[in-house]
């Protein structure tokens, strides 16, 4: 079992595109109008889920008006259902 702590891209892009026709690395890019590099290659690959990563806070902070998103938000989206990731945001974006 794994022992460290990690963030599933892949688990919290669900939550932030649920619309997503499916969440293949190269549909997210196209649907966050990011540049892909060449992908299918290692490299490629973490290039594009870098930038996804990076256009998946900007799309927080605007749509929530966050000015920083804390990495334990990211973190707590990959284990709430799919329907509730924009609800799990929007907790972390009220002030408390």
């Amino acid at each position: 079992k794994r022992k460290q702590d990690f963030i599933c891209s892949l688990r919290v892009a669900r939550r932030i595109f649920p619309e997503a026709q499916n969440h293949r690395l190269a549909t997210l890019v196209r649907l966050a109008d990011v540049q892909p590099p060449r992908h299918h290659r290692a490299l490629g690959d973490a290039i594009m889920t870098a930038l996804l990563w990076s256009h998946m806070i900007k799309l927080i902070q605007g749509r929530h008006r966050m000015r920083e998103v804390p990495l334990a938000l990211m973190e707590s989206l990959q284990f709430v259902p799919v329907r509730d990731g924009h609800q799990q945001i929007a907790k972390w974006a009220q002030p408390a």
